[in-house]
């Protein structure tokens, strides 16, 4: 019998409150609340100068009475001790690297919303599961993909499978095989942050950008990167539409990645495309970009360095849409930027089962072909950390693999007319062998079922005097 844990309560708690996300926003608080006491705590414990030293180094403060330890041994007046304790973390961050953060995350926290589920009870309940919770524990990373959905998506999706783990694992291991070290990384639509905290736990990365224009998922993308153990100096996310209101328009960041967010995309009007197109020089596609993915990836492009490497997941069919050819043939032939396809399976994804590729893009490529890897069948509902390996390390080799990756030249790619479909290149076609040997044995196991079957219909043919 498997052993439930803090993590296990956390999430039967949370289940029955399925038309109350205000209940895991708390959830989400708590947990913070939790990761910056202990840490501020461990950090006191090798330091003797506290507070000026922690507010320098740590960006905030928290008094011992108020440490989520000693509220965890309360009983009283528990919803009076955290407002107590956020107001401190606020305000003592006031003029420190936490200001921003913190003031995003904790501002405003209402604990007395009218037909809220949040009492007492309910949150003294949440605070003593919380306080059994090990943040060193992988399925802490597991929860908070569960919190995000319950936060974030409606209820009724709530019982669907997560996988994307995987996905974020295998970016991560095929942008840390070209960068290893880099000064910044630049995410325009952060999502939680997951894809951000995979890459920052393998890559050394100086600086984490982004942009998220949704509020509630702001907050918790905040809250999901700084308890990976981002440095607050190190985080700057911008809350708003990374299309027509681009803040880091002017940077370059040696790591681009993202998944294409098409609530953002999809129906850009007239205005937002003309302001688009005359911002990054694409006036020529201004009829493709209606209804494309294509102005997040230029807008990806054009915030990349030349030296660096930019990953992007899409959907199939922007890989061959018609309408869409002139700019893959720009962003192929002419700019040569396209630098591997990676076919994957949608039972990978949260909420579809439509196959989904990853683009690996690069500006300083020195030959125009393009490397193709079809991973859609092997690897089919869930990401090993051996599928991980197999397509990364095919992916660094650009070797070529029957029926699992292929090299393709330019004159190839432009004879498809531009069409990145992955069986256009790699054939995984298998033909079905015969044993005639095993089929025969199989007839012969057949009639002799058949024979004694049709004994039993003339036995009791006979005894009930059916025979003519």
């Amino acid at each position: 019998m498997v052993k439930k844990t803090p993590v296990d309560d956390l999430k039967r708690e949370i289940l029955p409150y399925k038309n109350s996300p205000d209940l895991v926003i708390h959830v989400c608080l708590l947990l913070f609340y939790k990761y910056l006491s202990e840490d501020l705590e461990s950090y006191i414990e090798s330091s003797t100068d506290v507070k000026e030293f922690a507010l320098k180094d740590k960006g905030y403060y928290i008094e011992p009475e108020c440490y989520f330890s000693s509220l965890a041994n309360s009983n009283h007046f528990i919803i009076r001790k955290l407002e107590d304790a956020y107001n401190q973390i606020l305000i003592s961050s006031m003029g420190y690297d936490g200001e921003k953060i913190l003031n995003s995350i904790f501002r405003d926290v209402d604990f007395y919303d009218e037909g809220s589920d949040i009492n007492e009870e309910s949150v003294s309940k949440l605070v003593n599961i919380i306080d059994g919770i090990d943040f060193n524990e992988l399925s802490v990373s597991e929860l908070f993909e569960f919190l995000y959905e319950y936060w974030i998506y409606p209820p009724h999706r709530f019982s669907r499978n997560i996988n994307n783990s995987g996905i974020y694992n295998l970016l991560a291991q095929i942008v840390s095989a070209d960068k290893k070290h880099a000064d910044s990384i630049y995410n325009p639509n952060v999502n939680g942050g997951f894809l951000l905290t995979n890459i920052l736990q393998k890559c050394n990365i100086s600086k984490v950008y982004g942009h998220e224009a949704n509020w509630d998922k702001y907050k918790f993308d905040l809250i999901n990167i700084v308890m990976n153990g981002a440095d607050f100096k190190k985080i700057d996310i911008a809350r708003d539409n990374c299309i027509t209101n681009p803040k880091f328009f002017n940077e370059r960041f040696d790591v681009v990645l993202s998944e294409i967010p098409s609530s953002i995309i999809y129906d850009m009007n007239s205005k937002d495309r003309s302001f688009f197109t005359k911002l990054y020089g694409v006036e020529k596609f201004k009829r493709n970009l209606r209804r494309s993915e294509f102005p997040f990836i230029i807008h990806m492009l054009h915030q990349l360095k030349d030296d660096g490497v930019m990953a992007v997941l899409v959907r199939q069919n922007m890989l061959f849409r018609t309408f869409d050819e002139d700019i893959r043939e720009c962003l192929i032939n002419e700019k040569n930027y396209l630098d591997t396809v990676i076919l994957l399976s949608g039972k990978l994804l949260r909420h579809s089962f439509d196959n989904f590729s990853i683009l690996i893009f690069k500006k300083n490529r020195s030959s125009k072909d393009i490397f193709f890897i079809d991973a859609s069948k092997d690897f089919d509902d869930k990401l090993t950390d051996e599928n991980i390996e197999k397509i990364a390390d095919a992916y660094a080799s650009k070797k070529v693999i029957d029926k699992f990756s292929y090299l393709a030249g330019i004159d190839e790619i432009r004879e498809n007319d531009y069409n990145l479909t992955v069986s256009r290149y790699i054939d995984t076609f298998e033909e079905d062998t015969v044993d005639l040997n095993e089929v025969l044995s199989k007839k012969l196991r057949l009639d002799k079922k058949l024979d004694g079957i049709n004994e039993d219909i003339d036995y009791w043919l006979n005894e009930l005097d059916l025979y003519d």
